[in-house]
């Protein structure tokens, strides 16, 4: 296995404001899993992480965890986001 073979991806969408999270391990941060801006087609829009958080296992069911914790972020820093997408029903998963 190479650096870097191991990553997830998914994009959610809150209060209209588009999101990609990718997680994967970084030679600088170890383990990471991170935010970006993004425009509706999924393309970055911006470098800067809107949201990042590291230490955890490179597992599906901890990246939809990473998931669910940016959503809860977002909608405590926005109280009235929402998730007309129903992606808070796809952040809950079974640990690998």
């Amino acid at each position: 296995m190479r650096f870097g073979d191991i990553f997830f991806r998914g994009f959610v969408e809150i209060n209209g404001t588009y999101y990609m999270l990718d997680m994967r391990h970084t030679m600088d941060a170890g383990n990471e899993c991170m935010a970006f801006y993004c425009n509706r087609q999924g393309e970055v829009i911006s470098g800067l992480e809107a949201w990042s958080k590291r230490g955890m296992r490179l597992t599906r069911g901890e990246f939809n965890k990473c998931k669910q914790d940016f959503i809860e972020y977002m909608k405590k820093k926005a109280p009235d986001a929402v998730d007309p997408y129903g992606c808070l029903e796809y952040a809950y998963g079974e640990d690998d």
